[in-house]
């Protein structure tokens, strides 16, 4: 179980990753694990991936938890095609 919930909508791309990392910021400035619900993210790009590698490890890094609760078609297939599947917690979603 999880002490706070992110639903990630849309896309997450260089226009809209800002707020997207403020969000994250917020999260990662309070206490607890993370509950990503990626259903609603319809395209993402490097720079979505790039802020999702930089929160994923940051939380490594404080010894706390991310956990995917339904990673979209669009998610899972971005970090697959570049590698990042297992950095990002989705290898297990398979």
């Amino acid at each position: 179980m999880s002490d706070a919930r992110m639903k990630l909508e849309g896309s997450l791309d260089l226009h809209h990753a800002a707020d997207a990392a403020q969000r994250f910021r917020e999260w990662l400035n309070r206490e607890g694990s993370l509950e990503l619900d990626g259903s609603g993210l319809t395209a993402i790009d490097g720079c979505g991936l790039q802020l999702l590698l930089a929160v994923f490890g940051t939380a490594r890094e404080q010894h706390r938890e991310i956990v995917w609760s339904a990673p979209s078609e669009s998610l899972s297939e971005a970090a697959d095609l570049m590698g990042l599947s297992g950095l990002l917690g989705l290898k297990e979603q398979s």
